[in-house]
């Protein structure tokens, strides 16, 4: 009797599928919520965070405005303690990210408020103390140093460095005029160099918020990546099949940190976009590999049962490769005579059986692949199972069964084909 496996495949009818399919689909909805219950906690913590540390900046305005009380109106005082305390409402009642965002360009406009209305009131004082036109004159090219001194260097190099440059050139140009001391030659200049001067704060003004606006967006798209990944993280089936894949998925982490070091804020949606795209896939595959081995295990559960209802003693049930979630599933059974069979189920493909036990004369042959066929309809009428008919290498398609007396030890039959 030759040596060669034999083997068959195995289907599942219709309704046995769709059952396995319906389970796999409720099981991956209850995924779906562990995953958006990961993410609506990222979100609330970066909301939350976000409020605290912009409250946190509204209270050292309002430390700041009360410390200058004496350096301003009542009036103005009044008006923007009023401000801060409607700004901490909103804050405080602000629901998304988004609505905390469209309230931090408050804080910097309060803040210049502030200095506006010290600039107001200083120069009031100064105003009437000067006698001199030329002293009006020096007052004004300082308060033009002082305006152009509340913002720093940097941020008028980055947001309007050639404005900037402009002011430079322009202050210098009125000092010279003033320190000549004929007033009507700087009443001119000095109207220029205070355009040129207010030009260049609220350009600077604007870049700059546009500028924070911007990395706030990025970074809002950077810590919706981080909660997406954290959320594959803690779903069990696709880190069971596709760990690998979160780690390369993660590489856009590591671009998302460098976009935002390099200031290029615009890409991080194209990052969040792709990542979210990859993470639907891996999601697709994960899902359809559990399946896969749902099937697997089903059909290997029906088997031990059948070999069971046929006087077998199952011996063991085991992974082929416990490392590896994609493994077939081994099934060892004998009966109390000392006949044998196992079972090799796959995830996907040929599933074989190796046959132990049985002699090589016709009659125990025929026995041998009567008691796999006998398995085959058990498994069909009792778990859905549909197993094609039993092959071996060198079956002759034409063989009588009943005259047959060539049936190898080792057989091995087709599995679906998924």
């Amino acid at each position: 009797m030759s040596g060669s496996p034999k083997y068959s495949s195995a289907q599942l009818e219709r309704q046995r599928r769709e059952r396995l399919e319906r389970e796999r689909k409720i099981k991956a909805e209850a995924e779906k919520r562990q995953r958006e219950e990961v993410i609506a906690r990222e979100r609330k913590l970066r909301l939350e965070n976000l409020r605290t540390n912009l409250i946190a900046q509204t209270d050292r305005i309002n430390q700041k405005i009360s410390s200058q009380k004496s350096l301003i109106y009542n009036q103005d005082f009044n008006k923007l303690q009023a401000s801060i305390q409607q700004l901490k409402r909103n804050l405080q009642n602000a629901l998304t990210e988004n609505n905390l965002h469209n309230f931090t360009p408050e804080i910097s406009t309060i803040d210049t408020q502030l200095y506006q209305a010290v600039i107001r009131k200083r120069r009031d004082e100064e105003e009437k103390q000067r006698k001199q036109e030329i002293e009006q004159l020096q007052f004004e090219l300082s308060e033009l140093e002082a305006e152009i001194n509340q913002i720093s260097e940097f941020d008028s190099d980055k947001f309007d460095s050639q404005g900037r440059k402009q002011v430079d050139k322009t202050l210098g140009n009125l000092r010279q005029s003033i320190k000549q001391g004929n007033p009507e030659t700087v009443k001119s200049p000095l109207k220029d160099t205070q355009t040129i001067v207010k030009n260049h704060l609220n350009l600077v003004t604007k870049n700059k918020q546009k500028w924070e606006q911007e990395k706030l967006k990025a970074e809002q798209s950077f810590g919706e990546m981080n909660a997406l990944i954290n959320g594959l993280k803690a779903d069990p089936v696709i880190t069971t099949w596709c760990n690998h894949l979160i780690t390369k998925l993660e590489s856009l982490i590591t671009d998302g940190e460098k976009e935002i070091a390099s200031e290029n804020f615009s890409k991080l949606d194209n990052l969040l976009t792709n990542l979210q795209q990859q993470s639907e896939a891996i999601i697709k595959i994960a899902n359809e590999a559990q399946l896969k081995a749902d099937q697997r295990d089903y059909i290997a559960d029906s088997i031990a049962h059948s070999l069971t209802e046929m006087g077998f003693n199952l011996v063991y049930r085991q992974a082929e490769h416990p490392d590896h979630p994609a493994t077939a599933i081994i099934l060892g059974a004998a009966t109390n005579s000392g006949k044998g069979i196992s079972v090799s189920v796959p995830v996907e493909g040929k599933v074989y059986y190796d046959i132990d036990g049985y002699t090589k004369t016709g009659a125990v042959c025929e026995e041998a692949e009567n008691v796999i066929n006998e398995m085959h309809n058990l498994l069909e009428q009792e778990f859905g199972v549909k197993m094609s008919e039993l092959w071996w290498e060198g079956k002759d398609p034409n063989r009588d069964i009943k005259s047959a007396d060539d049936l190898p030890n080792n057989i091995n039959y087709r599995g679906l084909e998924r």
